[in-house]
């Protein structure tokens, strides 16, 4: 057993709680991620690393499994112009570690993909430079990336700075996030509970995706309950 799976068995335990506590209809998630985070780092299956918003891509099951609407990333650079940059806000940036071969590659091309899609409104992905893929402040990075690519006042000196250097991210290896999809979910799950002022609703076709997939899986193993589906979608909305 090499090192990264020794890591990753001695973490299991402890995830495995956190998996098990996130799929009660009135889990706390917020402070489920924030134990999961602990545990990832304890285990150093998780660093912080500084990267620039061109070497961040939309992790596949975030935001529907679309990734991201371009719409909102202008809406949120908008706001960000508005209100002010904060880094303090984006403490919690998560994201995975591009998985090598194959795996890797098909991330990215759905990235590229989510661009051609949106008419020239997201930034360009470049062949090869995506190194992580976000879990959390998605639309926040690519407001970032279309910022660099565009011609955006510097007045705010913090905004200037995140848009030159980018933000730090709590970046799950990537055999953690194979090893444990519902982990990845949680964290995603978690950012989308509105606790700040630049935080985003929801949108409606996430809503409905997310309906879909509980109850595709409580068909699985049991006639489907919709109250409870309800209950479990309603924990990260407005």
């Amino acid at each position: 057993m090499h090192g990264m799976q020794k890591k990753i068995v001695a973490a299991t335990p402890a995830i495995a709680s956190v998996i098990a506590r996130a799929r009660l209809p009135d889990a706390k998630l917020v402070m489920l991620r924030d134990e999961a985070f602990l545990i990832l780092e304890t285990h150093e299956l998780q660093y912080v690393s500084r990267l620039h918003s061109t070497q961040v891509g939309v992790h596949p099951r975030n935001g529907a499994a679309s990734g991201i609407v371009a719409q909102e990333v202008h809406r949120k650079l908008r706001k960000l112009v508005q209100a002010g940059f904060s880094f303090e806000e984006c403490r919690n940036a998560a994201a995975v570690e591009r998985e090598p071969g194959e795996v890797g590659d098909s991330m990215e091309l759905k990235n590229a993909l989510l661009v051609d899609a949106s008419g020239g409104q997201l930034a360009s992905v470049a062949a090869s430079s995506l190194k992580v893929f976000s879990l959390t402040c998605g639309h926040t990075n690519q407001a970032l990336r279309a910022a660099h690519h565009g011609q955006i006042s510097e007045q705010d000196p913090n905004l200037g700075r995140a848009i030159r250097e980018g933000l730090n991210w709590k970046a799950m290896v990537w055999q953690a996030a194979r090893e444990w999809l519902e982990l990845v979910d949680l964290l995603i799950y978690a950012d989308n509970i509105p606790t700040s002022n630049i935080s985003r609703a929801d949108t409606n076709i996430v809503d409905l995706w997310r309906i879909n997939k509980a109850a595709k899986a409580m068909q699985n193993v049991k006639t489907i309950d919709w109250s409870e589906i309800v209950t479990l979608v309603q924990r990260t909305q407005d």
